[in-house]
């Protein structure tokens, strides 16, 4: 039979739809990082020495890089390591979570924090670190409006 697959390909088929999915989020974080270029402009207005060292851009720079970092991590693993269940859940779980993580980096800059000197700071920090951070942030800002003894359950 000409059309089955062979083991090598049947093992593969995993790692190669795992990086294309990954490949296709890196274009789509890079196209949506574009289209937050009017939001990015206003966050300028009130961080002049980002704008004039034009350090927003290793923000963007940085979102993108890791993006593409991820696609390359998932083409370095071996194909066999995909078909561990555990660690293709693992992956499917990032690869839920990058295009979240990378918006949310720049979503912080531009809403989170105030005033010029941020960008560097945030660029050298991971997508992951930061979404966790305002993961964090959110958990307790609504523990905090939930009434003392009131778990918010209904």
């Amino acid at each position: 039979n000409t059309m089955s697959l062979t083991i090598e390909d049947f093992v593969g088929k995993r790692k190669q739809l795992y990086v294309g999915l990954m490949e296709n989020l890196a274009r789509e974080v890079e196209r949506d990082v574009r289209g937050w270029e009017g939001r990015i402009q206003e966050r300028l207005r009130t961080a002049i020495l980002d704008s004039f060292q034009k350090t927003h851009q290793d923000l963007l720079k940085s979102i993108v890089e890791e993006c593409w970092g991820l696609v390359e991590a998932s083409r370095a693993r071996e194909s066999g390591w995909y078909n561990d269940e555990s660690n293709y859940k693992e992956v499917i779980e990032l690869s839920n979570r990058v295009k979240d993580m990378a918006i949310n980096k720049l979503r912080h800059w531009i809403e989170d924090t105030q005033g010029d000197l941020k960008c560097q700071a945030l660029a050298e920090e991971s997508m992951q670190s930061v979404y966790w951070r305002t993961m964090a942030g959110l958990m307790y800002e609504i523990s905090s409006r939930t009434p003392a003894g009131d778990d918010g359950r209904r």
